[in-house]
């Protein structure tokens, strides 16, 4: 019985050492605890907690910083499911310098409706995703704007199935409705997200009412609170090799092609009958305004009526049909 005391409490000195110091021969050992083998599920749950449901933060960040890439993320978990029951560990970095991942060209997030209607106090859209190369994991911290503000509360109502199902089930939000923000994030190492263009989640925005149309926005967000040695929630999509990039994010604030009047790039060019189309609506049908009013703006003119008037309509018609000059550039 001595003996097994004895064996209990040396056990219990060790973890107890290996919470509170940080030795450099634990690179993995996400928890702090270590048992006769280390890294162990634990460590992977441990980290996916952290990183998904807002749990305690590892007690030794440069041991949990497994992929010799800035800080503890979601690429870390990935390492860790990839590498550690399927090779050697490496090294942890002796430092950890803020992350700064390359802004991905063709990777992106954008609302599909960046209006707030008139006189309404609540709003439905939905967060787009759309990627030209294969996805094995997202974060994302978004920050719903009105006007550049926070809204009143912001809910998710649902999260995509089509998503949830090609992330195979590996997906977390949170939801910081009183300030408009929100994460959401996913992994896999089955398959993935595949090139494409789909919803993420339809959101409810609420709002004290306005009579102007209000621009909704989207930017990103340190959600949860950062913690300054940790920081986790960076926007991150990693590709299957794990290659880490930053997704760009299309607000439509901004004015890229006038005539563009639907801000989409359709089969006909950038400028086709679909925005022709989406002005005919706006104007006599009562349809949505343009996602970027100088876009709408078509000939460049502030006229009687406003940025956007007829003259506009009658612009795009002469340039699409009968020769006319192309729209100005944008200011």
């Amino acid at each position: 019985m001595r003996w097994t005391a004895c064996l209990l409490s040396l056990w219990l000195l060790v973890a107890t050492l290996s919470t509170a110091e940080c030795w450099e021969n634990r690179c993995g050992d996400v928890d702090g605890v270590t048992p006769f083998e280390f890294p162990d599920a634990a460590d992977v749950m441990y980290m996916e907690s952290f990183l998904f449901q807002n749990g305690m933060p590892p007690p030794c960040t440069a041991a949990a910083d497994v992929d010799t890439y800035q800080r503890i993320t979601l690429r870390d978990l990935l390492y860790l499911v990839t590498h550690f029951f399927q090779g050697p560990l490496p090294t942890c970095p002796p430092a950890n310098p803020p992350l700064n991942p390359p802004l991905h060209p063709n990777v992106f997030v954008e609302l599909d409706d960046p209006v707030f209607p008139p006189n309404d106090s609540t709003v439905i859209v939905h967060l787009m995703f759309g990627n030209e190369v294969a996805v094995t994991g997202v974060i994302l911290p978004v920050w719903v704007l009105i006007d550049y503000e926070s809204p009143n509360s912001i809910d998710v109502l649902s999260i995509d199935s089509a998503f949830t199902a090609e992330l195979r089930g590996y997906l977390y939000h949170q939801v910081d409705a009183a300030n408009g923000r929100f994460m959401i994030g996913g992994w896999t190492l089955s398959g993935g997200l595949t090139a494409g263009y789909r919803t993420l989640a339809t959101l409810k925005i609420t709002i004290d009412p306005s009579t102007a149309y209000r621009d909704i926005t989207v930017g990103w967000s340190s959600f949860p609170p950062v913690q300054d040695s940790v920081n986790t929630h960076y926007p991150l999509v990693l590709e299957p090799n794990l290659t880490p990039w930053k997704p760009d994010l299309h607000t439509y604030d901004d004015c890229q092609f006038r005539g563009n009047v639907d801000h989409i790039v359709g089969v006909g060019g950038i400028i086709d009958v679909a925005d022709l189309v989406y002005l005919v609506e706006f104007f006599f049908h009562g349809g949505a305004p343009p996602p970027s009013f100088d876009e709408g703006d078509v000939d460049g003119i502030t006229g009687p009526a406003g940025s956007i008037d007829v003259s506009d309509l009658t612009f795009l018609v002469a340039y699409l049909f009968q020769g006319g000059a192309p729209p100005p550039p944008c200011p």
